[in-house]
């Protein structure tokens, strides 16, 4: 589906993605944060129950844009990793093990 230069112009690079992922994490060092904690601090997504459920195509693109942001998100806390800039720890907690990214 073609987007308008409005879309266009709220785009986010990943490199832009990296960058503010890891100021962010800089600033609050030694604070780690979770993934989801990440995600909901740099996804563009809403919280699907604000979504109308009436309008089932409006509920599919907020799912959709939740995915893209899952991806873009992880991919640019792995390459963050890989270049030795953050580091990721599973933490067990009495939830289970979540996992946590902190900067180095």
């Amino acid at each position: 589906m073609p987007i308008d230069e409005d879309e266009w112009e709220e785009g986010r690079s990943a490199e832009a993605i990296e960058y503010k992922i890891l100021d962010f994490l800089r600033k609050n060092k030694p604070k780690a944060y979770s993934f989801d904690e990440l995600r909901g601090r740099f996804g563009k997504s809403k919280d699907l129950e604000t979504v109308d459920r009436e309008d089932f195509s409006q509920g599919l693109n907020q799912v959709m844009m939740d995915i893209a942001d899952t991806i873009k998100i992880n991919d640019a806390l792995d390459q963050l990793i890989e270049e030795g800039k953050v580091e990721r720890r599973e933490i067990e907690q009495d939830i289970g093990t979540e996992t946590y990214y902190r900067a180095k």
